[in-house]
């Protein structure tokens, strides 16, 4: 047993220091931010979004690996007051190791030099949803009656089955304006609306008139979803 042990631990040693090795050679890469403006932001790239407050900072992620083999990213950098787009900037990590993007004070938006003040992360949101959201539509259904809700929009129609006062149901999509239309149980329209926009959205349904407006996001386990084969006439 002796004999292994010491057979084993220059096996030990070698790979560890292969690893110290690999690790001193992977200088890592990430994105950071600095907001100099007055202008509360939001940074966005895909689903993934994260606040910059005014006259902040903040690291957006760190991570070893090799610059060559990541993916360039596009973020884009919104107004959180009303998630107007102020500017994209590009990231290539095999140029750009460490990059810092910089909101000045007059809101341009570039790459500037990494700060070696920056200790904490950005804090991340739900704010200002995108294409990559989609968006989800959380149906209350007031009425004693099953009803449908039927989504038409460029790429797809859904039709959900509305089960009666229930408040646990959702229909989304990928369409960023859809014509969203609540139908009795013969397949007879009683409502539409226009809806228009990404992330999320409450439904009410009271009596044959539905409502629709803005909503947080609601718990994922109280979600469920009904889509049926009926009245996509």
């Amino acid at each position: 047993m002796s004999w292994t042990r010491m057979r084993s631990a220059p096996g030990l040693l070698a790979l560890l220091a292969l690893e110290l090795v690999a690790a001193a050679c992977d200088p890592g890469f990430g994105a950071s931010a600095v907001n100099r403006s007055e202008t509360p932001l939001v940074i966005r790239d895909g689903i993934d979004k994260w606040l910059l407050p005014a006259h902040s900072s903040g690291s957006i992620f760190t991570t070893l690996g090799v610059p060559e083999e990541a993916d360039s990213i596009a973020y884009e950098i919104l107004n959180a007051a009303d998630c107007h787009l102020l500017a994209t900037q590009h990231v290539d990590f095999v140029k750009t190791l460490d990059a810092t993007i910089v909101v000045s004070e007059d809101a341009e938006v570039a790459l500037g030099s990494p700060d070696p003040s920056i200790a904490s992360s950005l804090a991340t949101t739900d704010a200002c949803p995108g294409p990559d959201d989609g968006w989800l539509l959380f149906i209350v259904n007031r009425t004693a009656k099953t009803l449908y809700l039927r989504t038409r929009g460029p790429s797809e129609t859904i039709v959900a089955a509305v089960d009666p006062s229930s408040s646990a149901m959702a229909v989304g999509g990928s369409d960023e304006t859809t014509t969203i239309e609540l139908l009795d149980a013969q397949c007879r329209v009683l409502d539409s609306h226009v809806r228009t926009g990404w992330g999320y959205f409450t439904g009410t349904i009271a009596g044959s008139k539905l409502t629709i407006g803005p909503s947080k996001p609601p718990p994922e386990s109280a979600l469920s979803y009904a889509y049926t084969d009926a009245c996509h006439g």
